[in-house]
């Protein structure tokens, strides 16, 4: 496919699930923040544990050959069967482990409470079967129109159930029963939509191609894992389920622009980087362009949570969830730093470096492990603070072999990052004097009068900014926008 053509599927499939995310996430918040009042930090920590166990258990169901099929330059449909009857198989195996061992697992995890609902939570494995490896052939096939769509139903589907179940009183079972709802709902929408059919047919030898590739995304997949979870089963462990519920919303108020924009994002560039990963040239181009647009994004974006996190705190949550702000401040800048490393890391996989990115990334998981457990005697703040130290370390490592593998000079990356920065640095100088000159008005106002500002401002920094780069790629969005115009009026 030309540099042409990869460039314009690539903005294409970012416009879709780029549109498609922000619908979905801005109405998940809207429910987040309603049902957190009706719920409290305890039921959030409590679901926040189980589904961390859930998602390990789910994740080594397909062996890592899940994201060996992605990256496979080709697969048949026996490869397909046997994965799925492999996947559903372990799947079988974990579901009879929650089912028959709950109060063990529980106690495991120093929650009792755990106990009730794992039994349900266990369903989300093999539902996830069904959901996983359709999403996973729309991936490899550039569908990200359909994985936009089935994405937004499902958190459509999972926000009603929870708004619905927890406004009649149903507790912590609201998040329970909704997170059982949306894999359901998904995985039929998904086999409907994407054609692919589960057939139960297992042969060894058409996996034998993806096994090489799969151990070492299993692997990679364990530290990966810890390194997102690692600091929950350490503040709940080391504090409390409660303490848990606060570190977990901060979580996942700084994740959105994650499941935004990096997911969808590193979905499509994982995609494009494994088509044209023997073309060194062209990969450092699209690499360095995708690079620049990505930081002048997340740079402005996760200052402004950290700027707002206060006054968004008190307005729209309460008191009882004070002591979740100076986290989710800090949180923002590890959320910003991991978007970053994830973009390098994703490049090294993509490109076949899948060893030394593994072996690099347990080295990162166990550091990250040890940082949380010494921050530990300092409460949340601590801990979030041993995650930011691990993020840095991670950057470094993960830009350091790309830099190897593409044999181009690390400035030439950092490089990428200054519009980011520099247009970050402009909005938060407008937003504190937007505060300073709103000091003692009314709190809803004066926040959205900030919002306005931060936003306008990297909008008109990104329209006149004065790196070639960014006039590039503000160009090529206007052009697709003139052509998609065209396009419609033709209709």
């Amino acid at each position: 496919m030309a540099m042409k053509s990869y460039g314009q599927q690539t903005r294409r499939s970012a416009y879709w699930s780029f549109s498609a995310k922000c619908v979905q996430q801005l109405f998940s918040l809207v429910v987040t923040l309603y049902v957190a009042r009706l719920l409290g930090p305890k039921d959030f920590g409590v679901m926040a544990l189980g589904m961390a166990i859930v998602v390990y258990l789910n994740g080594l169901t397909s062996f890592g050959m899940t994201g060996a099929m992605i990256n496979s330059d080709d697969i048949d449909v026996r490869q397909i069967d046997a994965l799925f009857t492999l996947n559903l198989s372990a799947s079988a195996l974990f579901v009879l482990l929650l089912f028959v061992f709950p109060q063990e697992m529980a106690a495991l995890f120093n929650s009792n409470e755990l106990a009730a609902v794992f039994p349900v939570l266990s369903l989300i494995i093999p539902l996830s079967t069904f959901y996983n490896l359709p999403m996973a052939l729309m991936r490899r096939n550039m569908d990200f129109k359909g994985h936009s769509l089935v994405d937004f139903f499902q958190y459509v589907a999972v926000s009603a159930v929870i708004l619905v179940m927890a406004m009649s009183g149903f507790g912590i079972w609201s998040l329970v029963i909704a997170q059982l709802a949306g894999y359901a709902l998904s995985a039929v929408a998904l086999i409907v939509y994407s054609g692919w059919r589960p057939r139960l047919r297992f042969e060894m030898k058409p996996l034998e191609g993806l096994l090489e590739f799969g151990v070492w995304e299993l692997l990679r997949y364990n530290v990966v894992y810890i390194n997102n979870y690692a600091s929950y089963f350490v503040v709940s462990g080391g504090i409390s389920p409660t303490h848990l519920g606060l570190y977990d919303r901060a979580s996942s108020f700084t994740n959105l622009p994650y499941k935004i924009m990096h997911l969808q994002f590193s979905s499509i560039m994982f995609s494009v980087f494994s088509r044209i990963k023997n073309d060194r040239e062209r990969i450092v181009r699209v690499f360095n362009k995708s690079l620049t647009a990505y930081a002048s994004i997340i740079f402005p974006v996760m200052s402004g949570i950290a700027l707002v996190s206060d006054q968004f705190t008190r307005i729209f949550l309460g008191n009882e969830w004070l002591d979740m702000i100076p986290v989710l401040q800090i949180l923002s800048l590890y959320a910003a730093l991991k978007m970053l490393s994830g973009f390098f890391g994703n490049l090294n996989i993509s490109c076949k470096n899948y060893k030394k990115q593994s072996m690099v990334e347990l080295i990162q998981a166990a550091a990250k492990l040890c940082l949380c457990l010494a921050g530990l005697k300092f409460g949340m703040i601590g801990v979030a603070a041993g995650v930011v130290l691990s993020a840095f370390l991670s950057l470094a490592v993960n830009i350091h072999l790309a830099a190897s593998h593409l044999n181009s000079p690390r400035r030439d990356f950092f490089a990428m990052l200054v519009p980011g920065l520099i247009g970050s640095a402009f909005m938060t100088a407008a937003v504190l004097l937007v505060r300073a000159a709103c000091q003692g008005g009314r709190p809803l106002p004066c926040l959205s009068l900030e919002i306005l500002t931060g936003a306008t401002v990297i909008v008109f920094w990104n329209l006149f900014c004065p790196f070639p780069v960014i006039r590039e790629i503000v160009a090529e969005i206007f052009g697709d926008l003139r052509n998609s115009a065209k396009v419609g009026g033709r209709g």
